[in-house]
């Protein structure tokens, strides 16, 4: 999955007129990143099960906190396609993620 969310809608320090078109500029950012996810997330239809495609349809995980991440061989004789496992956290839930047959993966930090 790939993720558009750059930054953060600002918060009030006053209601401002230059805050509030501060905010709307953000905000409209915002709407075009969630419809770039959307239609990245319907480009991956194809590619997941059906159990999968259920699961980050109703829990997105957008605002979890990457607990770890581990990849390793797939445990086939040669190192492609990898397997990786992430860890996802909110203060209340935990997901492991497992991902087989990666044969790319990618890290913009």
């Amino acid at each position: 999955m790939q993720y558009f969310f750059e930054s953060e809608l600002p918060l009030p320090i006053e209601d401002t007129e230059e805050y509030r078109k501060a905010y709307e500029a953000e905000d409209a950012r915002w709407v075009e990143a969630l419809i770039r996810y959307k239609a990245h997330f319907d480009s991956l239809a194809d590619r997941m099960t059906k159990n999968s495609l259920a699961f980050y349809a109703k829990h997105g995980l957008h605002d979890h906190r990457l607990a770890s991440l581990r990849m390793t061989d797939g445990g086939g004789l040669i190192s492609k396609p990898i397997q990786v496992v992430l860890q996802v956290v909110t203060r209340v839930d935990r997901y492991e993620l497992i991902y087989r047959g990666v044969t790319k993966f990618q890290v913009d930090y």
